[in-house]
């Protein structure tokens, strides 16, 4: 993982942004591993191939979906985010490394983070996104893998003829999405075959049928109705477990006020971090 041109960063700071405008004409958005049962509630998850290489995408901006994702005051209209468009100024860039969004560096002395500390080195804050793009990366990998073990299962189709939307736009067309009907009627040493990992390729086959009850269309035979409402379930009742232990980290805010540095005059870093999803079983469905 790099940044481009980091070194002409040394003598200035970063700010992150308070809302989405960054994203508001955007059409899809890269996913990472560990939050893949968050996304799968807010945004349809699709798959796109470029050059040999599957990358699974959310659907942000699509005039297919029953529900924008970003107002006009640019605010997420849903509950979770993705990673990769929460850490902007940070950003990917066509070969895979990071760039910083120019509007949002600034000249010092001024308002915002410093790249680098009077010694020269990445400061604590700076040295922590670092990692977490890394991670970001190699997150993004994990699900390129899976995508392409569910092409070698026959499980994904293109979107265009898996899936009937009202209104096919030229950014969904050539896409890939899961074939949900094949994947219903699936033999269990097939299915077994995909539990390789966490996530694994069958955690984010049901998660992306799960999510495509967010865009207005349907699979073309309905048969797959009811694995799609049996992962609903399960899909359900993880995020409520999700959720009871967030409640639960939040008893201490003293404590994470002082970490984050509230109280004491300085920006305070936003409150995220890579995500560390619930697992999901999945052994009941069959």
């Amino acid at each position: 993982m790099m940044i481009v041109d980091e070194a002409s960063y040394r003598d200035k700071r970063y700010r992150f942004s308070r809302d989405f405008r960054h994203s508001m004409d955007v059409a899809t958005v890269p996913l990472i591993s560990t939050e893949l049962y968050g996304v799968c509630n807010e945004m349809p998850i699709l798959f796109a191939k470029s050059d040999g290489v599957w990358q699974v995408v959310g659907v942000l901006n699509d005039v297919a979906l029953h529900h924008a994702l970003i107002d006009a005051d640019g605010r997420w209209t849903g509950d979770y985010s993705p990673f990769l468009l929460r850490i902007h100024p940070f950003r990917q860039v066509a070969d895979a490394s990071w760039e910083v969004a120019p509007e949002n560096v600034l000249d010092t002395p001024g308002r915002g983070k410093p790249f680098f500390g009077r010694d020269g080195e990445p400061t604590d804050e700076f040295a922590r996104i670092k990692s977490m793009l890394a991670e970001a990366d190699e997150g993004r990998a994990v699900l390129s893998r899976r995508a392409a073990t569910l092409e070698a299962a026959g499980l994904l189709t293109p979107f265009a003829t898996g899936f009937v939307v009202k209104s096919l736009s030229p950014d969904l067309a050539p896409m890939f999405c899961v074939d949900g009907l094949r994947l219903a009627k699936a033999a269990p040493a097939l299915l077994a075959r995909l539990v390789d990992g966490s996530p694994s390729s069958l955690d984010l086959a049901f998660a992306s049928v799960h999510s495509m009850r967010l865009l207005d269309g349907a699979y073309p035979d309905r048969a797959s109705a009811d694995l799609e409402s049996r992962i609903a379930v399960l899909i359900d009742q993880s995020v409520k477990c999700a959720r009871t232990s967030a409640g639960a980290a939040a008893e201490a805010p003293e404590a994470a006020g002082a970490a984050s540095g509230e109280g004491d005059g300085r920006e305070a870093m936003p409150r995220f971090d890579l995500d560390r999803s619930e697992g999901i079983d999945f052994s009941r469905l069959f």
